[in-house]
């Protein structure tokens, strides 16, 4: 479950990319947002996991942007 809510916080946090034109720095803070929530949520270290590739979660719709598909974070 702890898993499902970082991959919805993550996705809701980077989904501009998907509406918007978004510059490096706002991708960069997100990210680190994105990592800091991680560590919060699992008490692992965000620095065990890939931070650079997106993965699609097949079935379900970005709530942020419906419509568009989840891209998440693997």
């Amino acid at each position: 479950m702890k898993k499902l809510y970082i991959l919805i916080a993550t996705s809701f946090l980077l989904s501009g990319p998907a509406v918007a034109k978004v510059d490096a720095t706002t991708v960069q803070a997100a990210t680190q947002t994105a990592q800091k929530a991680y560590e919060a949520v699992t008490g692992n270290d965000a620095g065990d996991v890939n931070w650079s590739s997106y993965e699609e979660v097949p079935g379900i719709k970005d709530p942020a942007s419906p419509g568009h598909k989840l891209r998440v974070l693997q």
